[in-house]
């Protein structure tokens, strides 16, 4: 990510592409370019990485609360709010999903707080 952070996107992607190709069924490399996508403000193209990660490693909270984060960057808060209530019932006293659920809400509120009247 250093790559990335350091503006050599294309090496960066060039390796991460590298990885997918030789780990396609792994969940790790999605995870990697996702993360590069979101250093260098690709956030849709993170979305696609994580759901492929997602799919690939299905109901791992940190997979789920990563995907979380991105869709409430994309203010959809309450798609992210229905994949955290989905990781709250798996695992039920994680701190980080729980801070997760009430920042979305937060976040939620304070967007509709702002909206003018119709």
């Amino acid at each position: 990510f250093l790559e990335a952070l350091l503006g050599w996107q294309k090496e960066c992607q060039a390796h991460v592409r590298e990885a997918i190709r030789r780990a396609p069924d792994s969940a790790e490399p999605h995870l990697a370019q996702a993360l590069v996508h979101d250093q260098v403000g690709g956030i849709p193209a993170a979305e696609k990485e994580l759901r492929a990660a997602d799919r690939l490693r299905p109901g791992d909270w940190r997979i789920q609360l990563l995907l979380s984060r991105n869709l409430m960057s994309q203010k959809r808060f309450d798609e992210a709010l229905t994949l955290l209530a989905a990781a709250r019932k798996a695992v039920p006293g994680e701190a980080a999903l729980v801070a997760a659920q009430a920042d979305a809400q937060l976040q939620k509120l304070d967007r509709m707080a702002r909206r003018p009247p119709e």
